[in-house]
């Protein structure tokens, strides 16, 4: 009996395709989704073949593990150098043993980063993963460029201009072919025809009705705090008890939370690494990711207003208050693995960036603000704010974090082209 794929696995196209011709049984045969279950014995099994061989079955109590292990022999096939003839070998293939080989060899390459190169590959798409790579040509390279340059961001299309330049590198290097397709491309010239989106700071308007809607907002305490700070989410949400100095008014800032899939303990690899905040999820899981921050440039102490103190301190009272309401009357209250965050949820748990959005989206629309605001866009506020009282380029890089002042400056000359139009019409009078 066939039953629908259980958890988060997945693999690339499959290869089964090639045992369609029973004259020539070269080849590896096994697909993930031929896994079935067995009610009797309580498993699951899945056959396969290697050659010309006669059928074997890998039998496993959970369906990723049987999956893995199919795919691990795929590779262990490919690698021991029983490889198919390479007239009949395909670019799905390709990137199999691509991928198993810079598992092996990678250094810092985490589990993280090998799932994302595995969704890359799965972008690619059939039509050309199921080709023969001897087969693909310049003329395929430029149509699939063409393809999803209308519908991927310009980041996504750079991504996929060094999958490709990886992945015919390695076959040419391993003579599965002898013309390299891309070797006389230009990929510089495929851009994304997508444009990116712009982010705009608040105006001066919009951020007297925010400041006015936020009064009775369970998260009104972090709005304040990202408006008047400009700190990235993360960061803000990732702040402690014991990070903050309030009698000097300091704030350290050196983590931040992220809201991702949980890997496997490779993840360790990661420098920026430090620790998952949820006990006992499966890998491939949502779970919240304690990090270092972006870059080395955010790691710092900022100085706080008195205000901005006041109202950290309203935020552990009320927090406090809280968690002792919710031991009394024996409901859940999350301590986040022993770290005290200031800003969590009404159950004690630590926030995330979709806690923030949908509130300040909801705050927007009830407010009647000009447009619906992203959380990045509460950091351009806050920048902007600093610009217009005449704060110091350096000083707000310093303050936010800002690797490159770029940004900062581009709001500066924009707030003085401003000012110089203003001056321009006051001026008219005269001529």
């Amino acid at each position: 009996m066939k039953i629908e794929k259980i958890g988060q696995y997945s693999s690339l196209p499959a290869i089964k395709k090639q045992r369609v011709n029973r004259n020539s049984k070269n080849g590896f045969w096994g697909d993930v989704n031929e896994i079935d279950y067995n009610f009797k014995n309580d498993c699951y099994f899945v056959y396969y073949y290697v050659n010309d061989s006669p059928r074997l079955q890998i039998k496993r109590k959970n369906y990723d593990e049987v999956a893995q292990e199919l795919e691990r022999k795929r590779a262990e096939y490919y690698r021991t150098g029983a490889v198919l003839e390479k007239s009949t070998v395909t670019l799905g293939q390709i990137c199999q043993e691509w991928l198993t080989d810079i598992k092996k060899v990678g250094e810092g390459l985490t589990t993280e980063s090998h799932h994302n190169l595995e969704v890359l590959c799965h972008g690619i798409g059939a039509e050309l993963l199921v080709k023969k790579i001897q087969n693909i040509t310049t003329r395929h390279i430029k149509d699939f460029f063409l393809k999803k340059s209308e519908l991927v961001s310009e980041s996504t299309v750079k991504k996929y201009k060094q999958l490709f330049t990886n992945l015919f590198k390695y076959a040419e290097t391993y003579e599965y072919i002898n013309l390299n397709p891309i070797s006389k491309m230009d990929l510089r010239s495929f851009k994304s025809s997508i444009k990116t989106k712009e982010r705009n700071a608040m105006t001066s308007d919009d951020r007297k009705l925010f400041l006015e809607a936020i009064e009775g907002s369970q998260y009104k305490n972090i709005f304040l705090f990202l408006y008047r700070t400009g700190l990235r989410v993360g960061e803000a949400i990732a702040i402690e008890e014991s990070k903050v100095n309030f009698e000097e008014g300091v704030i350290t800032i050196d983590q931040q939370i992220s809201y991702k899939k949980k890997f496997a303990v490779e993840d360790s690899k990661d420098p920026k690494f430090i620790k998952y905040l949820t006990d006992n999820v499966p890998d491939n899981k949502i779970t919240g990711k304690l990090k270092l921050p972006k870059n080395k440039t955010s790691i710092r102490k900022i100085v706080l207003s008195d205000s901005t103190v006041s109202f950290l301190k309203d935020e552990i009272e009320i927090r406090d208050k809280r968690a002792e309401k919710n031991k009394i009357l024996g409901k859940e209250w999350s301590e986040n693995k022993g770290h005290n965050f200031i800003f969590v949820t009404k159950n004690g748990k630590y926030l995330t960036q979709s806690n923030i959005s949908r509130s300040l989206k909801a705050i927007c629309l009830q407010a009647g603000l000009s447009k619906i605001y992203s959380v990045h866009e509460l950091r351009h506020t806050a920048i902007t704010r600093m610009c217009e009282e005449g704060a110091s380029i350096q000083d707000i890089a310093t303050l936010v974090g800002h690797a490159d002042m770029q940004m900062i400056i581009d709001i500066y000359n924009s707030l003085q082209w401003e000012s110089s139009l203003e001056k321009k019409e006051e001026l008219k009078k005269f001529f």
